[in-house]
């Protein structure tokens, strides 16, 4: 994520608050489902399941595709380092 956030600054992505908001949000319920695997709770294998396939659905083909977009209408693929 931080490599990704260090790239929308460098390009003025104009919704990089609401992008990084939402990595913020994964990186919570990530560390909720962590907490709850520790404690042996069942619950946390789907709930991971679930997130994984949200990931996806709503963030990498929705959100990041937005900026992949607004990074080739401005010419600047993303490169990661």
């Amino acid at each position: 994520f931080a490599e990704e956030e260090r790239y929308m600054a460098e390009i003025g992505y104009p919704e990089m608050a609401g992008h990084v908001t939402a990595h913020h949000q994964t990186i919570e319920q990530l560390t909720h489902i962590f907490e709850l695997t520790i404690l042996g709770e069942q619950r946390a294998v789907p709930m991971l399941v679930d997130l994984i396939r949200q990931g996806y659905e709503e963030h990498m083909l929705v959100e990041d595709r937005k900026l992949a977009e607004f990074a080739r209408a401005r010419s600047r693929p993303i490169q990661y380092v």
